[in-house]
């Protein structure tokens, strides 16, 4: 555990904003950092007006109980996005690998580390809706006053669950073509689909208003939204925590997401270093090897 805590601290101060702008002495480096943090807040301030304004849809058609369903729907689906589309650079095939893992860890406290980083640096997107939202939902419902600490802090727990199923595809898919590096097809495919699929949303939203279908389309996003926290467990455990609140609910999501992360990296633990290691022709008589891995091994 401290040589975890130890790791992820030395991955986060040799890559934050703040630190190279603290010790930098190249004007034009601080002033691009400046200009990060300017650019980051204009988006996320979008983000939270769009969450409030749909909480507020949702409450002047009287449908506010789905608003925290939607909301564990939305951080779900950017979660595992947001994960899949980095994992490969963040998790696996990273610039930092060799010097890492010459570092006396364990290939899965390694792999969890770059996992929490990861989580780190896309928390910001993800709180930024969510207590948002909940804003939006606690000036329409006027829950308890338990709701909005358990919302606060479940807003922590709920990416976790769909940044290790994404984390775990990944994977999957660096472990089956670790020989033939196929995999960053797969991603531009399904990132083309994605970019289509926003772009279609659009068309969408004016047909609905064009057509004064907006109250309508609010009660049928209600019921689909019901019906995905019953198939996707994890959101209906968030509902159900932050409307209850139910107890059990909090404990599922919480135990679930912890267990889940130890069996994932477990698993990754196993095949790190040959994804990580690409095999090249190497001048070796009795069979090719990584130059990575010779490396490490002392070979």
């Amino acid at each position: 555990m401290k040589a975890s805590i130890i790791l992820l601290r030395t991955l986060l101060l040799s890559t934050s904003q703040h630190n190279i702008y603290k010790h930098s002495t190249d004007k034009k480096r601080r002033r691009r950092v400046i200009g990060n943090y300017v650019g980051l807040a204009c988006l996320y301030l979008m983000l939270i007006g769009y969450s409030i304004a749909m909480c507020i849809g949702y409450g002047e058609s009287g449908l506010i109980e789905a608003a925290p369903v939607m909301c564990a729907i939305v951080i779900s689906a950017l979660a595992f996005l947001f994960t899949f589309f980095k994992t490969n650079g963040y998790l696996f095939n990273f610039k930092e690998y060799d010097m890492l893992m010459s570092l006396p860890f364990e290939s899965r406290t390694v792999a969890g580390c770059k996992f929490m980083y990861m989580y780190i640096k896309s928390l910001p997107w993800y709180l930024s809706i969510s207590l948002a939202m909940m804003v939006g939902y606690g000036i329409y419902a006027h829950p308890l006053p338990v709701v909005y600490p358990v919302w606060i802090i479940l807003s922590f727990v709920l990416p976790v669950i769909p940044m290790l199923l994404a984390s775990f595809l990944g994977f999957l898919i660096a472990r089956v073509s670790s020989g033939f590096r196929k995999n960053n097809i797969i991603q531009t495919i399904l990132t083309m689909a994605f970019i289509i699929l926003c772009f279609s949303l659009r068309y969408i939203i004016e047909a609905v208003i064009r057509d004064d279908q907006v109250e309508n389309t609010l009660q049928t996003v209600s019921e689909a939204t019901e019906n995905a926290g019953r198939v996707y467990l994890p959101v209906g455990w968030f509902a159900g925590a932050v409307r209850g609140p139910v107890v059990s609910d909090i404990l599922l999501l919480t135990g679930v997401s912890l267990l889940l992360f130890v069996i994932v990296f477990r698993i990754v633990g196993n095949s790190y270093r040959s994804i990580n290691c690409k095999e090249v022709p190497y001048e070796r008589t009795e069979e090719t090897q990584c130059h990575k891995c010779d490396r490490l091994q002392g070979v």
